[in-house]
């Protein structure tokens, strides 16, 4: 039997499934089978799977009538015969030494799960993106040395953790076997039950920073991408009551809480961004505001106990659709496009700059800075600058800071947190308070 079996529901995806199965065929680790469920395609997609099934008899065709991914996944899952189970999107394609990193995290941490980081494709435009939240190692670095965590370890960001996705997650067939778990039936969101419930149980997740799964957006024929004339808010909603629900039902819901309202107010912000048509945006949001954010609590949260959107948090609460909207646009061209606006108004009449940081946050933060003549960057700092070879030259150890060499010292770290310790940090170096700035 192959050690990893790859699980592929597929639904009318016959532009992208070669460019998956093909990234599958020239992996550097070959012990390993793709099941492909076939979930009621009208296009020639099953046809292109079975040309793949006659030449390489690794891969597998499962057809099923219309039922959704998650049941596809499921019934990929009865006849999968590997140790380790990947759950991947047939409009996906992976690194090809995806499989070999990723079985050998797994067999040298005796991991439940193991996460890899994901960069995006926009199907639009053809361009690939470095986007941030699919894997925050900032919330797991105090735990590189023993190299897994679990929901005891991090509880408050165990479901924020990693994307809410299967496709950068290798599973443990035993753990899935043994804690009973499963894929919704629903239209959408069928994998989020499934994902945050087995982060939320398994007892050893170990990570891969790498970004070896390339997931494509702005992908018409996905179901993410809400094209559909009139969405139904139930379905939107039913996965993250059945959630709550299993947590609560396993133990782990007030253990996870925070963690839980997190990633519903993640989610359903994002929700609300998707759409594609006004009808659906203004149906969407103001459902989100007044049902789905009451009914968790959302609305009772302290904003410091949130770890992202906390602006569209505020906007969603306090106007209408239109208002976000027209909020959301003079947002957009105010940041240039970018997706962490650089705190100008923070370091007003003054031009020497350093940066604590160099991911994604940092990156954004230095090309804003480069297009402003009037301010000079005098320092870079990330505490993994030896393992930056793109950035060699221009991030230093943060040993390297200098106090009175900058006038303000800006922080390029969301998670909380994390910044607050890198703030004691660098008032321990002699930093002043006042020239500390954090505003992500």
């Amino acid at each position: 039997m192959p050690e990893i079996s790859v699980i592929i529901p597929c639904y009318n995806i016959s532009d992208y499934i070669e460019e998956c199965l093909d990234s599958f065929r020239k992996q550097t680790y070959t012990d390993f089978e793709i099941i492909c469920v076939d979930d009621g395609s009208t296009d020639d997609t099953a046809e292109i799977i079975e040309a793949y099934v006659k030449k390489d008899s690794r891969i597998s065709l499962i057809r099923q009538s219309n039922q959704y991914a998650g049941v596809a996944r499921n019934n990929g899952m009865k006849y999968a015969g590997g140790e380790y189970l990947l759950f991947f999107d047939g409009d996906d394609f992976c690194e090809q030494d995806m499989l070999k990193q990723m079985v050998t995290s797994a067999r040298r941490h005796r991991s439940d799960i193991v996460v890899c980081d994901i960069r995006s494709y926009d199907n639009a435009t053809c361009e690939y993106i470095d986007a941030v939240g699919y894997l925050r190692t900032s919330y797991v670095r105090e735990f590189e040395e023993q190299g897994t965590v679990s929901y005891r370890d991090i509880p408050d960001y165990i479901l924020n953790f990693a994307f809410s996705g299967p496709q950068n997650k290798l599973y443990k067939k035993e753990f899935i076997e043994r804690e009973g778990l499963f894929f919704q039936d629903s239209k959408r969101d069928n994998d989020e039950y499934f994902v945050c419930l087995s982060m939320a149980l398994a007892e050893r997740i170990s990570w891969i920073p790498d970004k070896l799964v390339t997931y494509r957006i702005n992908n018409p024929v996905s179901l993410q991408g809400f094209g559909e004339a009139e969405i139904d808010v139930e379905d939107i909603i039913s996965t993250a009551r059945y959630l709550k629900a299993g947590l609560q039902e396993r133990g782990r819901y007030e253990i996870v809480q925070r963690s839980f309202l997190n990633q519903i107010l993640i989610r359903y912000v994002g929700l609300v961004e998707a759409q594609r048509s006004l009808s659906n945006f203004e149906k969407v949001y103001d459902f989100v505001k007044n049902t789905v954010f009451p009914e968790f609590g959302i609305d009772e949260m302290a904003e410091d106990d949130m770890i992202s959107r906390v602006e569209e948090y505020r906007q969603i609460m306090n106007g209408d659709a239109k208002e976000y909207l027209f909020w959301k646009m003079k947002k957009l061209q105010r940041d240039s496009g970018e997706q962490f606006p650089f705190p100008f108004r923070r370091i007003k009449g003054y031009h020497r700059i350093a940066i604590y940081g160099a991911g994604n946050i940092g990156r954004s933060y230095y090309r804003q800075l480069k297009k402003h003549s009037n301010y000079e960057i005098v320092g870079w700092f990330d505490a993994k600058a030896a393992m930056l070879k793109d950035l060699e030259g221009l991030v230093s150890v943060p040993d390297e800071i200098i106090p009175g060499t900058a006038d303000k010292i800006v922080i390029a770290i969301e998670e909380k947190k994390t910044a607050m310790a890198v703030r004691e940090f660098l008032l321990a170096k002699g930093i002043a308070e006042e020239a500390i700035v954090w505003s992500v």
